[in-house]
């Protein structure tokens, strides 16, 4: 077996079919969210979003440009506390000054894609991405990475987890019902997506860090269906006082 059912949230999970749940008093980060549908999906439920940090590759004005409904997500989500970034490379977390000295329960990547169907740079970015993310994840922590079925062989991802000290330990049908209001936007020009999609549930092996310092950047990796390049700004630091300030050990 290429994983291990040893952790119970992990284990009941996938026994029974059942989406992952996402709680108000965990710290989530979700990654590349297109039209900010499946955060809004998350936060609907939650009366305080103050523990949800999402983000987008693009700069807000692409964003809104792109997707029609994404200007009202943005802004139900900032009603609700919930801290909303834009410009922000999944593949360079570490050079994003807004999240700098952030750790989270669940870091939520969904169709990560760099806008083309080459495999290798489809690779690439997974690589990539994995190997920035083991310094924001709490201890306990969890990466949830959503694939169509047919990506996992095709991009390496068992690989890509063993080079960043990753552990697989969970694959869980992913369904857009289990979000309401929830769209998922696809390249389809890409031959690998389509057909069954998969939550892919990692743990760290061991305890790593970001591959470089926190510092402002450009980035040109793309996610979702995004591609180009956009500069890494990133919001202000959150007051002293915020959940998603204080490092869990």
């Amino acid at each position: 077996s290429r994983y291990n059912l040893s952790e119970p949230l992990v284990s009941n999970s996938f026994r029974s079919g059942k989406p992952l749940s996402y709680l108000s008093d965990q710290h989530i980060l979700i990654l590349g969210d297109g039209d900010f549908s499946f955060s809004e999906s998350i936060s609907s439920v939650w009366g305080d979003g103050r523990n949800l940090v999402t983000t987008s590759f693009p700069e807000r004005s692409v964003v809104e440009k792109q997707y029609p409904t994404a200007a009202n997500s943005i802004s139900t989500m900032l009603a609700k506390g919930v801290r909303v970034l834009h410009a922000v490379d999944a593949t360079k977390l570490a050079m994003t000054a807004s999240l700098s000295g952030m750790v989270f329960d669940r870091i939520v990547f969904n169709f990560p894609h760099t806008g083309s169907d080459n495999i290798q740079r489809n690779s690439k970015l997974v690589l990539d991405f994995f190997a920035n993310v083991g310094g924001f994840l709490h201890k306990d922590g969890q990466v949830h990475v959503t694939l169509f079925k047919r990506q996992f062989d095709a991009w390496n991802v068992l690989e890509a987890c063993k080079q960043t000290q990753l552990t697989l330990v969970a694959e869980i049908p992913f369904r857009a019902t289990f979000y309401p209001g929830y769209s998922s936007k696809n390249n389809t020009a890409d031959k690998t997506v389509g057909g069954e999609s998969i939550t892919y549930v990692l743990i760290a092996t061991a305890k790593s860090s970001p591959l470089t310092s926190p510092a402002p950047t450009e980035g040109n990796a793309s996610n979702n269906s995004n591609n180009g390049q956009e500069e890494l700004k990133g919001d202000a630091e959150p007051p002293d006082d915020s959940p998603m300030k204080k490092r869990r050990v």
